[in-house]
């Protein structure tokens, strides 16, 4: 039945990508469906690399809990800690950062659509935080839930200042590695 689900989804194009099921060890549906190229009709399979956008927020987030279970920040710590140059600094928590509550502008309110391949390349860090700086808090840190990736685009500037590594190593060296994630990466555009 879910084989049938996942078919006529993607015939109404409402999902594209892999399925594996399994149940206490056993295999209960192994496929894959539609297209990862579209302009040649190239089918997707058990290889296919997929960009996963968003769902890495739950790898910073587990690199922070790891970095505070090892005593190298609390997620308590004021925001001026690693950025006293936001005069919104001695207000937010890293924990604000975590949790949506901020109040920091969301830069990606300035990317339309036809800007959003900017999303998929590297963009200088200074001109990032320049961006968010500039705007005046949406509302006060913690009063309010507002999805944000700015705040997550911070956490990972804090995963680099506080280990001396990059945002890429960190994930490699406290998720990746351990769980044997051979196949992920982080550059998907060359990656093919």
């Amino acid at each position: 039945k879910l084989d049938e689900y996942l078919t006529s989804a993607n015939k109404f194009h409402k999902f594209n990508g892999n399925a594996l099921i399994v149940q206490q060890g056993k295999i209960l549906l192994q496929k894959s469906y539609g297209c990862k190229d579209f302009a040649t009709h190239t089918l997707n399979d058990s290889n296919t690399i997929f960009q996963i956008g968003s769902i890495t927020k739950q790898f910073t987030a587990t690199v922070i809990l790891k970095l505070q279970e090892e005593g190298k920040l609390s997620v308590n710590d004021k925001l001026d800690k690693y950025f006293p140059q936001f005069k919104h600094a001695n207000e937010i928590t890293v924990e604000n950062l975590l949790m949506h509550t901020s109040g920091i502008y969301n830069y990606t309110a300035d990317i339309d659509a036809e800007d959003s391949a900017i999303v998929c390349s590297p963009i200088d860090k200074r001109l990032m935080l320049d961006l968010m700086f500039k705007h005046n808090l949406d509302f006060k840190p913690g009063t309010q839930f507002r999805y944000d990736n700015s705040g997550y685009y911070l956490l990972g500037l804090i995963i680099e200042k506080v280990t001396g590594k990059s945002y890429e190593q960190n994930v490699r060296d406290i998720i990746f590695a351990p769980l044997q994630m051979n196949h992920s990466l982080f550059d998907f555009k060359h990656s093919a």
